[in-house]
């Protein structure tokens, strides 16, 4: 074995050292989005996605709620009519309230 057989030009190793230096750039670039961005994303992905379903069926217990209120309230008082005029009177009485509490909270903030 000649010890000329092994050599490489300066040129040879230059264009090595870029590869392999290249090479690890890369890696280290995936290594650091992957653990810095993807990873936090997907789990911030799934935490919006239950999010989501707990909402959707928080909702819809919510409407079943109320429509079995409904019915409960116009049994006890016997006339769906008055049951509605019933409701009607609270969500007034609540939208009022609603007005004052936002009108007062405003006059707060400016004085």
């Amino acid at each position: 074995m000649a010890p000329e057989e092994n050599k490489k030009s300066i040129s040879e190793l230059i264009g090595e050292l870029l590869e392999l230096a290249s090479g690890y750039f890369r890696q280290e670039t995936r290594s650091i989005v992957e653990n810095s961005i993807a990873r936090p994303l997907r789990k911030a992905g799934r935490w919006v996605a239950l999010a989501l379903v707990a909402s959707t069926l928080f909702a819809l217990a919510v409407i079943f709620l109320t429509v079995g209120a409904f019915q409960l309230l116009a049994e006890l008082v016997g006339a769906t009519w008055i049951a509605y005029l019933i409701i009607g009177g609270v969500l007034l009485v609540l939208g009022i309230g609603t007005v004052v509490a936002m009108a007062t909270g405003k006059e707060a903030d400016q004085g």
